[in-house]
């Protein structure tokens, strides 16, 4: 085991066992996590799981629904609006894409950071299906108390952030 401030060492033997990859969506207002485990991470995923979720908010009355995306290559083809209108033609689904580099604005951050910490470390599995399931398994462990990300970023911090900076003439 490592110490502290230490890197972990590993001995000759190790040995990758795979890797899995997880599509995750938070409600923001109850805290819900909604995930699924893939084993590659496409569009063709991404899209399988937004139609899930999508027909899952319309099935529960939504008429509109935001989706805040980061810029990964999965989420932001070139056909997603369009993709999104002709399949949920019933519904408002409104795209917000966050800035390049900007993760730590994207709440299932938070979330992700949570699972790392509870459920992935030490990461010994067995194999990807180890894995999955201590992944699948926290997500439903947490839904059970599930409440909204208490999140003090202010709206006046990101432009401060992002406005360029005026100098005095």
């Amino acid at each position: 085991p490592s110490g502290g401030g230490e890197p972990a060492h590993l001995e000759h033997t190790y040995r990758r066992r795979g890797a899995v990859h997880l599509l995750a969506a938070l409600n923001v207002v109850s805290g819900y996590v909604s995930g699924q485990v893939v084993a590659h991470k496409r569009f063709a995923e991404f899209s399988a799981f937004l139609r899930e979720l999508i027909s899952g908010a319309v099935r529960d009355g939504a008429h509109q629904i935001h989706l805040i995306l980061d810029n990964g290559s999965t989420h932001r083809p070139k056909y997603l609006q369009q993709w999104l209108a002709e399949s949920f033609p019933a519904v408002a689904v409104e795209v917000h894409w966050l800035p390049v580099r900007s993760s730590w604005l994207n709440q299932v951050e938070i979330f992700f950071g949570i699972l790392q910490r509870h459920a992935l470390t030490p990461n010994d599995f067995a194999d990807t299906d180890a894995v999955t399931h201590r992944i699948v398994d926290f997500i439903a462990y947490r839904n059970q108390r599930a409440k909204p990300i208490k999140w003090t970023y202010t709206s006046e911090q990101l432009r401060a952030k992002y406005e360029p900076v005026r100098l005095a003439a």
